[in-house]
C-alpha cells in the first residue's frame, strides 16, 4: 500500500491488489418496508445483518483452519472476507488479494460464491420474514451480485471515517444485485469469464 496525507486524512492506494466483492439486497425491500411497522422493520434488518455478519466470520475462520502452519496467518487474514458496508438493505462483503504474477482469482471467486450461498440459506432463519406476504411469494429473501477487479482503497473524510474500496466495480455490484433474482447471484462480465462461462450475463441459483 502507498499512503498519502490529504489534509491530515490518510488515503491508502492499493495499485497491485485485487478484490472480489459480493453485495446482497432484500427481495422486494420497499414493499416489505411499507407492509410492516418501523420497529418490526428495524428488527428484521438487525436479524438479517447479524446472520450475514456471522456468515462472513465463519467463512474467515474456515480459511484460517485450512492453514498448514501459523506462519501464513497474516497473509490469509488479508484474504479473509470482511464486511465492507451496510447501506439501507444492501450488505457488501469483500476479500482482498495480491495481484502478483501468476495470480489466479478463480479459487477466491469460488469461495465468495460459497459465502453467498451460505447467506441465502441462513437468512431463511429470520422469523419475521416467515410471517410476511413478501416471503410467501419468494424462494429466498436475498438477491445478490458479484464482481471482481483492481481497486483503490482508503479511509477518507473527517466525519465517521471508515476503510472503503473505490472503483467501477463497486458501482457495478449494486447494479448486478438490483438485476438479480431471489436466491440467485448475478456475475459481472469479468467474473463470468474467469469462471469459464461463455455468456457475459450469468445468473447462478444459490439454493
Amino acid at each position: 500500500f502507498s499512503i498519502f496525507d490529504c489534509h491530515s486524512v490518510s488515503i491508502w492506494t492499493a495499485q497491485s491488489r485485487y478484490a472480489v466483492i459480493i453485495s446482497a439486497v432484500i427481495v422486494d425491500y420497499e414493499m416489505l418496508f411499507s407492509s410492516v411497522d418501523p420497529k418490526t422493520m428495524a428488527m428484521l434488518l438487525h436479524d438479517v445483518c447479524c446472520i450475514l455478519d456471522s456468515c462472513v466470520e465463519d467463512s474467515c475462520q474456515h480459511n484460517l483452519k485450512q492453514l498448514p502452519n501459523s506462519e501464513a496467518v497474516e497473509e490469509v487474514e488479508c484474504e479473509c472476507p470482511f464486511k465492507m458496508n451496510m447501506i439501507g438493505d444492501s450488505y457488501v462483503a469483500a476479500s482482498l488479494h495480491d495481484d502478483i504474477s501468476g495470480f489466479d482469482p478463480t479459487i477466491f471467486l469460488c469461495k465468495m460464491l460459497s459465502l453467498a450461498s451460505q447467506m441465502v440459506s441462513r437468512t431463511k432463519e429470520v422469523s419475521i420474514l416467515q410471517q410476511s406476504e413478501t416471503a410467501a411469494n419468494s424462494t429466498s429473501m436475498l438477491k445478490m451480485g458479484l464482481t471482481c477487479g483492481r481497486f483503490v482503497a482508503g479511509v477518507v473524510g473527517f466525519e465517521q471515517p471508515r476503510f472503503h474500496l473505490y472503483g467501477k466495480m463497486i458501482q457495478s455490484t449494486s447494479l448486478l444485485n438490483s438485476n438479480s433474482e431471489a436466491g440467485c447471484i448475478r456475475l459481472s462480465k469479468e467474473a463470468a469469464e474467469i469462471l469459464g462461462h461463455s455468456s457475459d450475463d450469468v445468473l447462478i441459483d444459490l439454493h
